[in-house]
């Protein structure tokens, strides 16, 4: 999906020149430009009218930074996030699942909680949310999650609804 080859773009341009981290706003949007018109010239193109949106953690960073990253056709727009934000379909519960992020969380805590989120949205609406991929970087390594570690989120996931379901 376009999501997930922004998400490869933004890693590997973090690891080179190529990302500003003094102008974090332009970077996000000039990478995610020239990813949607990469993906212009594929075949199928993607669908037009579709609004994608990506959470990226700036964990390194101090004071750590949250944005979000929104993309519509040929347009996008990244902004800080500084205390809530909801992003997804409206009709998914899941989209409110973003008031447990905390500052300063350990990365283990925040790539379950990211795979819950993305999980849970696709357990809800299967035809809106698809996929799961983590990317993290940290001193400059870009670690894409392996097929191992995305089947323990998702145990972890499944562990943590058949827990709620217990409690009503």
């Amino acid at each position: 999906s376009m999501a997930e080859v922004i998400v490869i773009t933004l890693a590997d341009a973090m690891e080179t020149v190529v990302f500003n981290f003094d102008d974090i706003k332009a970077s996000l949007q000039r990478l995610a430009g020239a990813v949607y018109e990469k993906e212009l010239l594929r075949t199928p193109p993607p669908e037009k009218d579709t609004i994608r949106r990506l959470l990226v953690l700036f964990y390194g960073l101090k004071p750590q930074q949250l944005w979000e990253l929104t993309i519509e056709n040929q347009r996008s727009i990244a902004r800080p996030i500084y205390d809530y934000t909801i992003a997804g379909d409206s009709a998914n519960p899941v989209r409110f699942l973003g008031a447990y992020f905390k500052k300063n969380m350990p990365i283990e805590k925040l790539k379950k909680l990211a795979a819950h989120i993305v999980l849970s949205g696709h357990k809800t609406n299967p035809f809106g949310v698809e996929g799961l991929e983590i990317v993290t970087v940290s001193e400059g390594i870009v670690h894409h999650c392996t097929a191992e570690e995305l089947t323990y989120l998702e145990h972890e996931s499944m562990l943590l609804d058949a827990y709620t379901e217990k409690q009503f």
